[in-house]
């Protein structure tokens, strides 16, 4: 372990790299689940666009399925119940009760006799309030776990500007005593230990209590003190205090972090570039004992890898089958929700020209279809008050030597490409803010959770949110319908000297 932690050029050695989809859980090499190895990191192997889309991807999937597979057992749903001759008739009428809503749950205790009804049902209402109030620590707590597990990995192999050898260095140095009392402890000595560390535990609660009234009187802070972030990975950075810090270096230098990639078609089902360094042996042996022709056939595209499941009644559990009839009801409820909305967003251009806050808050949320959302990193195309524009960013002037944010209707920013500070009074930006005066910075919605699904639902359309900046007086300034929201985001938690806090 000291090895591995203290010299990472040894990890290469000892466990040669091998993509993690052609590897079994016994060792083995096995066909990807996706049916092509078309990338090295993921679990499934599936091709990406860009490097980290197939892993992000799966988790997301992974998530869905979770809750899929959660919804399908509170409504009762399983292939045992559900015969081949109930193929025809009410079953092809009605939707799948997992898809649409957890309401099913209730209609299954009242279609067994009994009564989901909260006025029936006692213990619905509290145990749905324990279960909301409980929600928040465990969801701290998962947090938690997740930024401990992204300090480690950040520890293991830190990334610049933070320095390569000191948290590695302090990881290994706490096994150094473990390796030295390993030399003269024996397994009885380790067993009494252990067995007393228990006891003393178990039964020294008068001990310990007196010791952390102790503690709480002379050391208020002393909790705080033993919490791992503040002691073996002190100065380590989570992935969102690491991008963070990415991006305030790139604004120190006038050099900003581009937006992520945005593609639109889908990644190609071709192998991915396997060389030596890839496919790693140990000695004389090769990889997981297999040959190159059977490497090559374990790598090469399959559709049908990506379906396969352990069983007939895996594959009844997971079908999203509504039934051409049921399908055609879906189809039908979505065409007149589209209707629905459309009409609404018609309105709201109506009630916007009459002086509506919120409706001006909707106007051009919903991007058009093949529209072109490409912009930044110093131009952002949004509305404010429900006219179009660019929110714009000067980093360098000689009469403003502060980065100041600021909003034009001036479609001369789009030509340009990109805005100076001279263009200042040119553009006529109807308000201007210092980056140092912003005290608050609030990402809103032109649309509430559940319009939002819809919306997007009926349309497949993207849904374009909005910001809201307060200043240090108090004033608010909020612009809606922008594309690249997150990265202009980005860009005002960078620029200045403050240190932000979320709540």
């Amino acid at each position: 372990m000291i090895t591995l932690i203290a010299y990472p050029p040894s990890r290469s050695y000892l466990f040669p790299p091998t993509p993690l989809a052609l590897v079994s859980l016994h060792g083995d090499l096995q066909k990807p689940k996706a049916g092509v190895l078309g990338s090295h990191n993921s679990a499934t192997g599936a091709p990406e666009n860009h490097r980290g889309e197939a892993v992000e991807l799966e988790a997301a999937n992974f998530f869905n399925s979770i809750a899929h597979i959660a919804l399908a057992s509170a409504t009762g749903k399983h292939p045992q119940t559900e015969s081949s001759s109930e193929s025809k008739g009410v079953q092809d009428f009605v939707p799948d009760p997992s898809a649409i809503a957890l309401s099913a749950s209730d209609a299954r205790t009242n279609a067994n006799g009994g009564n989901a009804s909260a006025n029936h049902d006692k213990t619905k209402v509290p145990m749905e309030a324990a279960m909301w109030s409980k929600m928040r620590p465990l969801m701290h707590g998962l947090g938690d776990v997740a930024d401990t597990w992204e300090r480690f990995a950040n520890a293991l192999e830190p990334t610049p500007p933070f320095h390569p050898n000191t948290a590695r260095l302090r990881l290994a140095a706490l096994i150094l005593p473990m390796l030295a009392s390993g030399f003269f402890t024996t397994s009885y000595m380790f067993v009494k230990g252990l067995t007393f560390a228990i006891g003393f535990g178990f039964f020294g609660d008068p001990i310990i209590m007196r010791f952390v009234h102790w503690l709480n009187r002379h050391f208020p802070n002393w909790r705080k003190l033993l919490e791992i972030r503040n002691t073996i990975l002190l100065g380590v950075p989570t992935n969102a205090q690491l991008t963070l810090t990415l991006l305030r270096v790139g604004e120190a230098h006038n050099a900003p972090l581009p937006p992520p990639p945005r593609i639109d078609h889908a990644p190609p089902n071709e192998i991915a570039d396997i060389d030596s360094e890839d496919l790693d042996t140990t000695g004389t042996d090769g990889l997981l004992g297999a040959t190159p022709e059977e490497i090559a056939a374990a790598a090469s595209y399959d559709p049908s890898v990506a379906h396969q499941t352990a069983g007939g009644d895996i594959d009844a559990s997971k079908a999203h089958k509504h039934g051409k009839k049921g399908a055609k009801v879906l189809n039908f409820f979505k065409t007149g929700v589209k209707t629905v909305v459309e009409a609404s967003l018609g309105a709201d251009r109506l009630k916007a020209t009459v002086g509506s806050e919120h409706a001006r808050d909707r106007l051009g949320v919903v991007t058009k279809p093949h529209e072109d959302l490409t912009s930044g990193p110093v131009d952002f195309k949004c509305r404010y008050e429900g006219k179009k524009g660019h929110v714009y960013i000067t980093s360098t002037s000689p009469r403003i030597p502060i980065p100041t944010v600021s909003f034009t209707t001036n479609s001369n920013v789009e030509k340009m490409g990109s805005v100076d500070a001279a263009a200042h009074e040119p553009l006529d930006a109807k308000w201007t803010i210092p980056v140092t005066d912003i005290k608050e910075i609030k990402k809103v919605g032109g649309f509430g959770w559940k319009a939002k699904l819809i919306v997007g639902w009926v349309l497949d359309r993207e849904i374009a949110d909005g910001m809201e900046i307060v200043d240090r007086s108090g004033r608010v300034w909020k612009v809606t319908a922008m594309p690249l929201r997150d990265e202009l985001f980005n860009r005002l938690i960078a620029m200045g000297p403050q240190k932000w806090e979320s709540w």
